[in-house]
C-alpha cells in the first residue's frame, strides 16, 4: 500500500436494531498514518461503528474496503482482522501473566519464539509495565490493566488500530498520562487509528482529523480546532 492508498474506506453503511437505524453513515476515509477521531454522547452509533470497521458486526448495507480489499461474503476476513487490532474499554485480559498477554497476539499470529518474546519486551517497557511482566493479569490495577491491553495490540504492529474509550474508566492522571504516551507511540509508530471517545480533552489529544456523530450520522467533521470552534450539537 502507497501513502496514498487508504486503510480504509467505507461509503453509506446502515445498521439497524429492531427497526431502529443505529448507524446511516454517508462515508469514511483513513489514510495510513492518520488519527480519525469519532465523538458523540451514548448512543450516538460510535461503538457500532467501530465493531462494523473491525468486522465484529455485519452491517445491513454499505460497502466497507479494508486495506485496499473490498469485503464480500467470499473475503478471507480472517487475514484481514491479522492487519488490525481493537483496544476495548475494557482490558479483556487473559488469565495469567502480563507477559502473556503481550505475547498472546503474536503467537495466534505464528512469530518465531524469539521474535515474539523481543517484541513483547520492547511494548511493555513502552508502556512502562516491564516489572509487571511476571504478574498476574487479574492483579492488575485499571491503569496496569489497560496499559497491558495496549502494549498486547501495539506489539502486533498493525496497519489498523481501534480504539474503543480505552481511557474512560481511568482515574484522571492515570487518563492523562496514558493519552499523552499513547499519542507519542501513535507518531513514532504511524500507525492509521480509528478512536472513539466523547471526552473532548482525549480528542484534542490525539485527533488529526475528528467526526461528530449524533443518532448514526456524521454532523461535523474536520480537523479538531474546525470542530471546536463551532457549536457542537451535544453536551
Amino acid at each position: 500500500m502507497t501513502a496514498d492508498t487508504p486503510v480504509l474506506e467505507a461509503r453509506n453503511l446502515l445498521v439497524d436494531y429492531n427497526s431502529t437505524t443505529v448507524l446511516d453513515l454517508d462515508s469514511l476515509r483513513l489514510l495510513p498514518g492518520q488519527i480519525l477521531t469519532i465523538m458523540g454522547p451514548n448512543g450516538s452509533g460510535k461503538s457500532t461503528l467501530i465493531k462494523v470497521l473491525g468486522l465484529l458486526l455485519e452491517p445491513h448495507s454499505g460497502c466497507l474496503t479494508l486495506f485496499n480489499e473490498q469485503v464480500t461474503p467470499r473475503t478471507n476476513r480472517r487475514s484481514l482482522v491479522r492487519r488490525m487490532t481493537i483496544v476495548f474499554q475494557s482490558p479483556l485480559l487473559l488469565r495469567g501473566s502480563v507477559k502473556r498477554n503481550v505475547l498472546s497476539g503474536l503467537h495466534i499470529r505464528g512469530l518465531p519464539k524469539d521474535e515474539a518474546t523481543r517484541r513483547a519486551g520492547r511494548w511493555m517497557e513502552m508502556f512502562g509495565i516491564s516489572h509487571l511482566a511476571d504478574q498476574s493479569a487479574h492483579t492488575l490495577s485499571a491503569g496496569e490493566a489497560q496499559r497491558t491491553s495496549l502494549a498486547r495490540a501495539f506489539a502486533i504492529e498493525p496497519e489498523l488500530l481501534l480504539l474503543d474509550e480505552p481511557f474512560a474508566t481511568l482515574d484522571m492522571p492515570t487518563r492523562d498520562e496514558l493519552i499523552r504516551e499513547t499519542a507519542t507511540i501513535l507518531r513514532e509508530t504511524h500507525t492509521a487509528t480509528i478512536f472513539v471517545t466523547h471526552d473532548r480533552s482525549e480528542a484534542l489529544a490525539l485527533s488529526d482529523e475528528m467526526m461528530v456523530l449524533i443518532d448514526g450520522r456524521i454532523v461535523q467533521q474536520g480537523i479538531p480546532e474546525d470542530v471546536f470552534s463551532r457549536c457542537l450539537l451535544y453536551t
